[in-house]
């Protein structure tokens, strides 16, 4: 009813937003929430991110293997939840009408967890606490490339200027920004932004998505091997047998003319093996 109203009275072609991703922003948003409430109400040490937030020195010495999960859904600021969640309301439900719900949840925290592991792999004691969604956005706009490289998005420079580009370069730009931030980040000081986070969270999804290609290629590799062999065999059986049935019907002609007493040891042979091999076929 509600959906009616808006398209009879604007023509707004409304679409139901998909499920994941609908679940995706609440919890972020409602995580993003409590982050806010917690560090008005409690004292410092008390505050979230002293827990789920990802702080690679304390994964490493004390264990906190949780942080690799959890900190994906703590956010620094309010134009940081924001930028985050519009893409990944933009990317997410694209890739879930095409793939489903449970696959973009899986692939969504798997890049989530594999940008957090990357950043741990290269910050191993470093104390600075990173929060954000931006390593699996990061893995979203990668598979977004991937199934639609010519599609085009428009981007809004300092929220004004509009940008138009397609996919795959957005994804090289984007790519080649955090790869070039990271490189920063190792060999200067860290700065503000996870740039190795995000280029984890691209790289984990390229390769999440080859290793689905690649399993589907191997396991399809039998049915393919035994399915040429058939073929093989099938080719030599036909001509096994055609070379049969001209061989007999030579034979039959030469019994019309002379007679089968007066056919040679091998071509009675060969008449019968003909006849034995055609009959069993």
């Amino acid at each position: 009813m509600y959906e009616d109203r808006l398209r009879s009275r604007f023509g707004l072609a409304v679409v139901a937003m998909p499920v994941a991703v609908k679940w995706l922003l609440v919890v972020n948003i409602g995580m993003f929430i409590l982050q806010q409430v917690g560090g008005a109400i409690f004292r410092p040490m008390l505050r979230l991110e002293a827990f789920l937030a990802l702080i690679p020195a304390w994964v490493v010495e004390r264990g906190w293997l949780w942080q690799l999960f959890t900190y994906m859904f703590l956010h620094g600021n309010l134009l940081h939840i924001l930028v985050n969640m519009l893409f990944l309301w933009v990317f997410g439900a694209d890739l879930e009408r095409v793939g489903g719900g449970r696959r973009l949840l899986a692939y969504y925290l798997t890049c989530g967890v594999g940008a957090g592991l990357f950043h741990l792999l290269f910050r191993m004691h470093s104390s600075v606490p990173v929060v954000g969604a931006s390593g699996a956005v990061y893995g979203l706009l990668m598979a977004y490339g991937l199934l639609f490289p010519d599609r085009v998005i428009t981007l809004f420079l300092f929220f004004v200027l509009p940008i138009h580009i397609k996919a795959k370069y957005l994804v090289l730009l984007f790519g080649g920004l955090s790869l070039l931030g990271g490189l920063g980040s190792l060999f200067g000081s860290e700065g503000g932004v996870a740039h190795l986070a995000h280029l984890g969270g691209m790289v984990v999804g390229y390769l999440y998505l080859r290793r689905w290609q690649m399993w589907s290629n191997l396991a399809a590799w039998p049915k393919r091997w035994w399915w040429r062999r058939r073929a093989r065999a099938q080719q030599r059986r036909w001509q096994r047998m055609l070379y049969y049935r001209q061989r007999v019907d030579m034979l039959l002609d030469k019994i019309n003319e002379v007679g089968y007493e007066n056919l040679s040891a091998k071509e009675k042979k060969e008449l019968k093996e003909a006849s034995r091999y055609l009959t069993h076929d």
